[in-house]
């Protein structure tokens, strides 16, 4: 397992796209509801322009699914593993969080799916049984990565034709 030095298991972060709404109205939310995002400086910033990247793929909830949950990870491994931003990221930072996805630890791994949030709009629960990765076996986790990779490569690329 690797050897966070939080072991907690995280909260979720971003709920389904159709109890976001603005982004910059989820982001205050969401600050609120975990404070000790709010002792990085730049998480907020990270938060916003990523609700608002993923925002952007409402026409997909596929599209919008997969995002999420990468996204997610990333932020939160960025936030309470590495204690950095994501514009502090580099290429070693990239190749140590794969090498995490292959083997989260303990409490980031639940045994089954769950719902990140309940309730009705407006009285949004987080979840505790949620976590970002789910058990798997060793051959499983090398597809996830793959993909991983593959999703992150294209959100990337996406962001910079954007940019353009």
């Amino acid at each position: 397992m690797s050897k966070a030095p939080n072991s907690t298991a995280p909260q979720p972060v971003i709920d389904q796209l159709e109890y976001i709404g603005s982004p910059l109205a989820y982001a205050r939310k969401t600050m609120k509801r975990i404070p000790e995002l709010e002792k990085l400086p730049g998480a907020f910033d990270d938060l916003i322009h990523s609700l608002t990247f993923l925002t952007a793929y409402n026409g997909s909830g596929a599209t919008f699914n997969s995002y999420r949950r990468e996204i997610e990870r990333l932020l939160q491994w960025c936030w309470l593993i590495q204690k950095v931003t994501l514009t502090d990221l580099g290429r070693q930072d990239i190749e140590a969080y794969i090498h995490f996805c292959q083997d989260p630890p303990k409490a980031w791994t639940g045994d089954r799916q769950a719902a990140r949030f309940t309730g009705p709009e407006g009285e949004r629960t987080a979840s505790t049984i949620w976590r970002p990765f789910r058990e798997q076996g060793r051959q499983d986790r090398t597809h996830i990565i793959n993909r991983t990779f593959a999703e992150i490569t294209a959100i990337c690329i996406r962001r910079t034709v954007d940019l353009l």
